[in-house]
């Protein structure tokens, strides 16, 4: 039987604190979802999350330094819908830009 390595160890552990689910961890680290739930069962190591992206279609993209997980579920516990989210999002990224208007 093969063990998993530190490094592979401290990655589900990263990767349950960032709130993926054993699928996601399993695919990027070319290992079965059962070994994955198996270790995280065996120490203990819940996810950091609300949204369920086991039972959903998660993805991961990465921008510079930051890392998001982008995916279909939702939170029963969510405080403001998705769409206002992003509105507040939008418009702190924009109060950072200055805007200049040109004279005709």
């Amino acid at each position: 039987m093969k063990r998993l390595t530190d490094a592979q160890k401290e990655t589900i552990r990263e990767f349950r604190a960032a709130g993926l689910g054993y699928k996601a961890i399993a695919e990027r680290l070319s290992l079965s979802r059962e070994t994955v739930r198996s270790f995280c069962s065996r120490n203990d190591i819940p996810a950091k999350r609300d949204v369920n992206t086991e039972d959903t279609d998660a993805r991961e993209i990465k921008q510079g330094g930051t890392v998001f997980i982008i995916t279909t579920g939702y939170s029963e516990k969510a405080s403001e819908p998705l769409e206002k989210k992003l509105e507040k999002l939008i418009l702190d990224a924009v109060a950072n830009y200055q805007f200049v208007q040109k004279s005709a």
